[in-house]
Parts: structure tokens; C-alpha cells; sequence
């Protein structure tokens, strides 16, 4: 909507870029949200797993907690943060993309966040694809 209502021709006639000034910011932001969100959820499906287990078979939880510690290595740590950084930059480079492209029309906005989302949904799997192919081969 700021390139709709002018604000960016504002931007530039104060010697702003808006690049740097509007893209940049959105595109750290969403990829530091992205990391962050990811190991929240796998934290929290870690543990909910561990009790839900222990729960159902009877057995204790350092029993379960022992099991994980031992299958789950840094390297998997490792490619789950670089991939998660990945799908931020993915997600937030090509919606940063398309939402420059909205040219005259407020109509256009919700055509371009559609188009986002399944362009952003087809970059992660394939990138997702080529990042597991490349470090588990």
C-alpha cells in the first residue's frame, strides 16, 4: 500500500532508499523470526513428545530424554538452523518482491500475496529438496 499511496515517490524525493530503508529491515526481520519460530516449535514438539510417550507407555521421562540426547547429533542441529535461515531469506525476499510489484491498484495486493505464497511454498520445498540432498548424501 506505500507504493500505492505515493509514500515511496516520498521516500525518494527525501534522498531515502527504499531499498535499504523498507526491504532490508523486513527481509533480517523475517528471517531472524523464522529461525527463532522454527526451534520454538521443535522444542516445544520435543518435549511434547517426550511426555506424551512417557505417558502412554509407562515409562520414565529420562528414559525417553536419554534416547534423544544419544540419536540427536550437532550436525542435524546444524541443517536444521541453516535451513530454517534459508526459508526466512526465501520467504521474505520473494513477498518483499511481489509486494514492489503492486503497481496502481489496492486490488492488486491480495494477487501479489497469493502469487507470494506459492512461489515461497515452491523455493522452500525445492530448496529443502537440494539442502537435504547436498548434506545427507
Amino acid at each position: 500500500t506505500m507504493k500505492i499511496n505515493s509514500e515511496m515517490d516520498y521516500l525518494k524525493t527525501m534522498g531515502i532508499d527504499s531499498d535499504i530503508y523498507l526491504i532490508l529491515p523486513r527481509i533480517i526481520g523475517i528471517s531472524i523470526s523464522v529461525f527463532i519460530v522454527t526451534f520454538y516449535f521443535q522444542i516445544i514438539s520435543m518435549f511434547g513428545a517426550l511426555a506424551l510417550s512417557s505417558f502412554l507407555f509407562h515409562t520414565p521421562l529420562y528414559q525417553h530424554f536419554s534416547v534423544i540426547t544419544t540419536s540427536l547429533h550437532v550436525y542435524e542441529i546444524m541443517v536444521s538452523a541453516l535451513k530454517s535461515l534459508v526459508f526466512g531469506i526465501i520467504i521474505s525476499i520473494i513477498s518483499c518482491y511481489h509486494g514492489m510489484l503492486v503497481q496502481s491498484s489496492i486490488t492488486e495486493i491480495p494477487q501479489a500475496a497469493s502469487i507470494a505464497v506459492t512461489q515461497s511454498l515452491f523455493y522452500i520445498f525445492l530448496f529443502d529438496g537440494i539442502i537435504t540432498l547436498i548434506t545427507f548424501l
